[in-house]
């Protein structure tokens, strides 16, 4: 743990950090080198859609404990960023609830980055789409046009994105994932994804 970088430290962001492997003394190690920020791609809170179409294996204990972990550093690092992908097309409302679940017990502090899953032709995802009827043309070019933090002002999008911004109580969240309004998942006015958005610029600024 004692460890330094030979031409001294060099202020760095280590992005792409697995949760499986982080421990404290590697934490020690990255910090006494220039490390200033984490950053962890966890994607989904589901471990079917992890499995079955990001092709990763995802375990929640690690990705809790790996938050507890960085969180001890928080005088000597800039809050973690951690990843999240919306829109998914194979994900049901329980599948996003997973994820909310999840984010809800990361510890803070944490700044969330929420994206919208865009296609990119020749990658094993699009391939999937193109097999499931996702895409329904070989000419599809959306994957390059849209805009991929552009996500969908749906309920349960938005109850993510505001669990990243503020911790929503325990007792309020059983109301808010009532179960008829996660099945339904009714659109809301982009408005309130507008002022999350903001909110959230505003707090990463800070």
């Amino acid at each position: 743990a004692n460890l330094q970088c030979k031409f001294g430290k060099i202020p760095f962001v280590a992005t792409g950090m697995n949760p499986n492997l982080v421990t404290e003394q590697k934490i020690d190690i990255l910090i006494n080198a220039g490390l200033r920020r984490a950053r962890i791609g966890i994607q989904t809170g589901s471990e079917r859609i992890s499995t079955e179409v990001y092709n990763r294996k995802m375990i929640k204990k690690n990705i809790i404990h790996c938050s507890e972990i960085l969180s001890r550093y928080s005088k000597q690092l800039v809050p973690t960023a951690y990843d999240v992908i919306l829109d998914n097309p194979w994900e049901k409302p329980e599948d996003l609830v997973d994820t909310f679940n999840l984010i809800s017990q990361l510890k803070r502090p944490f700044v969330l980055n929420v994206f919208s899953l865009a296609f990119y032709p020749n990658t094993a995802i699009y391939k999937k789409a193109f097999q499931s009827g996702i895409i329904n043309t070989t000419e599809y070019s959306g994957g390059y046009s849209k805009n991929f933090l552009d996500w969908s002002s749906n309920y349960l999008n938005l109850l993510i994105a505001l669990q990243g911004l503020v911790p929503i109580p325990s007792f309020l969240q059983r109301y808010l994932l009532g179960e008829k309004i996660v099945k339904k998942n009714p659109l809301i006015p982009g408005f309130f994804k507008d002022l999350i958005n903001t909110l959230t610029i505003a707090r990463k600024v800070y």
